[in-house]
């Protein structure tokens, strides 16, 4: 019976030791990952910095040229808030800056939702000149 009790416990220490052993890796594992992230994470954190301390020096280079060669400034602080974005920047759908512009078959340029709306609402015609469409291709729109 003692015999019995021995083989017992030691079945059970050895499941116990087994259960240690993966939780362990789990551990290691999850502890891996993390240094990753957080790896990954500074890396984005330095790469943001230089960023922006390279759109920094471009700004004072901009002012100190804009200073010597006497160009205007640009926009003020009341400018900014007061200031309407160029017509062109304006979508004729949704009357908002457009985000992804694309030309349509009429030679407008439409905010990209905007248009795909306007043509999943089975309208076949532009939205400026009510005349249809030669066809539904989208061309981004760079400049």
């Amino acid at each position: 019976r003692r015999r019995e009790e021995l083989e017992k416990v030691k079945k059970e220490k050895e499941e116990a030791c087994s259960v240690g052993q993966n939780f362990m890796r789990l551990y290691e594992e999850e502890a891996r990952r993390r240094k990753g992230t957080e790896e990954e994470l500074n890396k984005v954190a330095a790469e943001k910095d230089a960023a922006s301390s390279v759109c920094s020096e471009i700004l004072l280079l901009l002012q100190s040229y804009t200073r010597r060669h006497g160009i205007p400034s640009g926009f003020s602080d009341e400018d900014s808030v007061t200031r309407q974005p160029p017509s062109y920047f304006i979508c004729p759908i949704s009357q908002e800056v457009m985000r992804e512009p694309r030309v349509a078959a009429d030679g407008f340029t439409y905010e990209a939702e905007s248009l795909k709306e306007w043509l999943d609402n089975g309208h076949e015609t532009s939205p400026m000149t009510n005349l249809r469409l030669a066809h539904n291709n989208l061309v981004p729109n760079h400049a």
